[in-house]
């Protein structure tokens, strides 16, 4: 029973972090379209999303391999590895505009991508 317990709770902890983090990638995204399901998998650095983008007919999905976490000043920072999504031209604009560019994240961001 305590472990079913710490098991949900783990589980709604890590839903409201990928909420919060959503929620931190639309404001980002906004004129671009809106960021629908994201799934982060911290103990391999992996995350998923979809995305659906003004003037596309069916969502994107972007997948990233690997990413790093950095911290300077009290400041959170994040660089992308291995990215890639379900439209050609748009891994190859993350590939030359984002990926290992280091991204500033807010704390609660961070928490949700520590293992």
């Amino acid at each position: 029973m305590p472990g079913s317990i710490l098991s949900a709770f783990t589980s709604l902890k890590k839903k409201s972090l990928e909420a919060a983090a959503r929620a931190f990638i639309n404001r980002q995204i906004a004129k671009f379209g809106v960021l629908t399901r994201l799934q982060i998998d911290c103990r391999n650095r992996a995350i998923r999303g979809e995305l659906d983008l003004r003037g596309e007919l069916s969502s994107i999905v972007i997948s990233v391999g690997s990413y790093d976490l950095s911290e300077t000043g009290g400041v959170s920072f994040i660089a992308l590895r291995d990215v890639s999504a379900s439209r050609e031209w748009i891994t190859a604009l993350l590939n030359q505009y984002l990926v290992g560019q280091k991204l500033q994240i807010p704390q609660v961001v961070r928490i949700a991508l520590q293992p």
